[in-house]
């Protein structure tokens, strides 16, 4: 079983500083700022930001399609994650097409996510969100986009009395973990302990309809599996 054939909670279903001055709000009800026009960020508004989040703001670049060897990467799955400007999926007909954003901040803390989100918001910027551009809704990559790269967030804390914000539920023991490492590390964990995920309930794939509608009820405890053998 893959982490594809199973739906996860997290896959299951389709305060830090304050930025300085720099222009005039844009009005959120027009249509995004394109690279190009006059309201497109300066280089001062870019380095700007980079600072703000540590010199993690770097512009996209697509690697050489033209070299053999890169193209023979980009069938790595893995290799796709750690470049910024590649999605594991090229597109869906008549929707979208997967396209590099302008600028990525390689986020490492939630202050960086935080500048990011609110240099967007002056400017006007289309924002999308990345882990390993697993989105196949287009939704990690977007042309002309500010990228908020959530790879590089791979610290893990333990946590005696954790209780989520705003909860008035007792605390509980818990572990907390960035993007890369809740997928690699927990794989590792796995494999040397020899762990078994707990899986709720089986569905063959032509059931797939009904185990939607299973995990949308809250009854299961575990995981609900949609088998493609």
């Amino acid at each position: 079983m893959t982490r594809r054939t199973f739906l996860g909670a997290s896959a299951a279903l389709a305060a830090s500083a304050a930025l300085p001055a720099t222009g005039v709000r844009a009005d959120p009800r027009v249509a995004r700022v394109r690279a190009g026009s006059p309201a497109w960020p300066g280089p001062a508004d870019w380095e700007g930001l980079n600072r703000l989040v540590g010199g993690t703001l770097s512009p996209v670049a697509m690697p050489d399609l033209a070299d053999a060897a890169i193209r023979k990467l980009v069938a790595d799955p893995f290799w796709i994650g750690e470049h910024p400007a590649l999605t594991q999926s090229s597109g869906w007909l008549d929707a979208w097409r997967s396209a590099p954003s302008r600028y990525v901040v390689a986020a490492r803390s939630a202050q960086d996510v935080a500048q990011a989100v609110r240099f967007a918001r002056a400017h006007n910027l289309r924002l999308v969100v990345r882990g390993g551009g697993h989105s196949y809704l287009g939704q990690s990559n977007a042309p002309d986009s500010l990228m908020v790269w959530t790879r590089r967030m791979d610290e893990i804390a333990v946590h005696d009395a954790f209780r989520p914000k705003g909860s008035s539920a007792a605390p509980v023991r818990a572990v907390s973990v960035g993007s890369r490492s809740q997928f690699e590390d927990m794989n590792r964990a796995i494999t040397e302990h020899r762990l078994r995920p707990v899986v709720d309930r089986v569905f063959g794939f032509d059931e797939a309809a009904e185990a939607y509608r299973y995990y949308e009820s809250a009854k299961p405890f575990g995981k609900v599996v949609i088998s493609v053998a």
